[in-house]
């Protein structure tokens, strides 16, 4: 018979460093991201939208596109 602790101790799952984050708001807020997990990340930042849509997303991924990532080289 094997143990099988509850959920709540088992670990966090291990989740992959975001490469884009898109913020809306006025300034910006980290809060919730781990500084390890989005050491490289490209942050998109737009101040002011009152909507999501998809020309706020292609804005984002044109300038996630032309980011040059040397990491620390």
């Amino acid at each position: 018979m094997a143990f099988n602790p509850p959920c709540f101790l088992n670990p966090a799952p291990q989740f992959s460093e975001p490469q884009l984050l898109i913020t809306f708001s006025p300034d910006i807020d980290l809060q919730g991201f781990p500084p390890w997990h989005i050491k490289y990340t490209e942050i998109f930042h737009i101040p002011r939208n009152t909507r999501f849509d998809y020309n706020v997303f292609l804005r984002g991924l044109y300038k996630f596109s032309k980011s040059n990532q040397r990491f620390g080289r």
